[in-house]
């Protein structure tokens, strides 16, 4: 993620300067259990396409709950109780 969003010229020399390389969308395209996701569209750390493509990447699609009004670290917070329903039922998914 952080090569996606960092400036061009360290996009070009991230192989060499970052030491853990995971590709979270190829990882959970392989995944053989629900993947649930919840985001924030004014996250600024993690822009929301790319929580959208982690879900999108599923194989097996759990719940995803997209907060208009959140950010990165206050989902929860912003979506009250529709966060807490998405939980039981992300937790409820069948794997």
């Amino acid at each position: 993620m952080a090569r996606l969003i960092v400036t061009p010229p360290i996009a070009v020399v991230w192989k060499a300067i970052s030491r853990i390389h995971f590709d979270t969308t190829r990882v959970v395209s392989h995944l053989d259990v629900a993947v649930s996701v919840s985001h924030g569209k004014r996250d600024r750390i993690v822009p929301f396409r790319m929580g959208l493509e982690v879900y999108e990447a599923a194989k097996r699609k759990g719940q995803l709950l997209v907060v208009e009004r959140a950010g990165h670290s206050d989902v929860a917070e912003v979506a009250g109780e529709e966060y807490w329903n998405w939980l039981i039922a992300a937790l409820g998914t069948e794997s």
